[in-house]
């Protein structure tokens, strides 16, 4: 996944949808903060939760976040 092309609500999805085991992005630096957000609570918890119409959902997940970042 490429940093730049990416929206937190299509991060969240395919985190929910295919339980990477493995994450790998590139240009992460380019991602909005509330996307980076998402993803620095998969790897502080291992979960990931979204609220969407007053309705939760959250789901745990033994992924590995590996990112590249320009300076």
């Amino acid at each position: 996944m490429v940093g730049s092309n990416s929206t937190k609500a299509g991060l969240v999805n395919q985190l929910f949808e295919r339980k990477p085991k493995y994450l790998l992005l590139d240009e992460i630096d380019k991602m909005n903060r509330s996307d980076q957000s998402s993803l620095l609570n998969l790897m502080e918890t291992g979960i990931i939760s979204e609220t969407k119409f007053n309705k939760t959902r959250h789901i745990e997940l033994n992924s590995w976040v590996f990112a590249t970042a320009n300076s």
